[in-house]
């Protein structure tokens, strides 16, 4: 017994919600000793019991450690009956989880049980997953007495490009496996193994047409006079709506606010409609852009009840973006200020466009060719990369017009450089 208690750890625990949200929080750290350290899916009622008894006589109850956690294998195989409900193995917890509850409860200790979020957990047991049946599991697990559960999951997840703001075709590559998983056209899905890790490295272009929503992005600091900075949702966790107009996406703020996201020079344009949240009727605001320390935009007062005002203010080449909202010099009461479906418009100076000049040049791919326009007929450097960032091309080229073959290259996303400055171009 004496190596099984070397395996007492700390845990997590998600208390029962109340109406206090002090009572939400426990006292200490919930820690006691799971099963799978030293028993893997070898477990029954049996060595659960010896194991509560071992921990109250030598005296970890009493130093805090209250919770024994059944960990995988404790369910049946398959694991639901005919009804569908979750159901203890009938041979190795032959008593059923209710009563190895009551024994717990009996010495002074708590109980605690594994499941999955997934289609099943990690010992690949038929049924054994939640999804689908999470209410039901979770009165099951509540009406045997269970006082903690740990829920993992084996999951897939899926990302579209758009959603970075990145053009189709993105290179991808697996970071654990040092392996190349090739380009995907629009979207990529990568499978999260239970208790494990995906990590890959995307690498693309901006979508000149992609929508930016300022909600997506990472914010890098935020102050907020009342509750916490509403995400998608307004100050006081309602969906967005000003006036009579709703938005999905957007920042819902409290006079004072300041809310600081970083651009890094990638943006042309921030718009957004602003004004106060219809779910006051009072509420007074004055709305202010600021880029890099420079204000750039403000607002006169706009009232509760008002329509929205749209806002399209130039950040091309700002760093960080700060939206401040003041109480309008007349106190904060109901100031709920709305940026609603606030996003970015992205730089488009580095996009090949069709024979859009910009900057000093312009490209366009015809057919298999790469033609240049330039104003100046200077020599220059001109350079080729793949989604891989290896160069496929460079040549360095000179005059005002130039076009270059391009039959050696296959089909796929191109960036092409010329001097300082470097567009991406698709090659069908």
């Amino acid at each position: 017994m004496r190596n099984v208690l070397t395996t007492i750890v700390a845990g997590v625990l998600v208390a029962n919600a109340t109406c206090d949200a002090q009572s939400r929080l426990a006292p200490t750290p919930p820690m006691g000793w799971n099963s799978w350290n030293i028993f893997y899916g070898n477990i029954d009622e049996t060595k659960i019991k010896q194991i509560i008894d071992a921990m109250v006589s030598t005296g970890m109850r009493d130093a805090g450690y209250k919770y024994v956690n059944l960990d995988d294998n404790w369910m049946a195989n398959p694991a639901r009956n005919a009804a569908g409900d979750l159901i203890a193995d009938p041979v190795r917890f032959k008593s059923g989880i209710k009563s190895l509850s009551d024994y717990a409860h009996s010495k002074g200790m708590k109980l605690g049980i594994y499941g999955d979020r997934g289609s099943m957990t990690c010992m690949n047991i038929p049924k054994s997953g939640s999804y689908g049946n999470e209410e039901r599991d979770a009165k099951t697990f509540a009406s045997w007495g269970v006082d903690y559960l740990k829920s993992a999951a084996t999951a897939d997840m899926t990302v579209r490009w758009s959603e970075l703001g990145l053009g189709s075709s993105v290179f991808v590559r697996d970071v654990w496996e040092r392996k190349d998983l090739g380009v995907f056209p629009d979207v990529y899905t990568v499978s999260v193994p239970s208790h494990g890790l995906a990590l890959v490295k995307v690498r693309g272009w901006r979508d000149p047409k992609a929508t930016i929503w300022l909600s997506d992005l990472h914010i890098h600091s935020t102050t907020n006079a009342w509750k916490f900075l509403g995400v998608d949702r307004s100050v006081a966790g309602n969906a967005l709506k000003i006036g009579n107009k709703s938005y999905a996406k957007g920042l819902g703020a409290h006079a004072a606010s300041r809310t600081v996201v970083a651009l890094r020079g990638k943006y042309a344009k921030f718009q957004s409609d602003i004004g106060i949240d219809a779910e006051t009727s009072s509420g007074s605001a004055v709305f202010q852009v600021f880029g890099d320390g420079k204000k750039l935009y403000e607002s006169p007062v706009l009232k509760g009840g008002s329509a929205p005002v749209a806002i399209d203010v130039a950040v091309e080449g700002i760093d960080s973006l700060a939206l401040v909202v003041t109480d309008a010099g007349d106190g904060n009461a109901n100031d709920h200020a709305d940026w609603g479906g606030a996003k970015l418009v992205p730089e488009t100076s580095g996009v090949l466009d069709r024979g859009a000049v910009v900057g000093n040049w312009q490209g366009v791919v015809r057919g298999r060719t790469l033609v240049l326009d330039r104003t100046s007929r200077a020599a220059a450097d001109l350079r080729v990369v793949d989604l891989r960032g290896r160069a496929v091309l460079s040549r360095r080229v000179a005059g005002d017009h130039v076009e270059i073959p391009l039959e050696g290259l296959s089909s796929g996303v191109y960036a092409v450089g010329l001097g300082a400055s470097s567009r991406s171009f698709v090659l069908d």
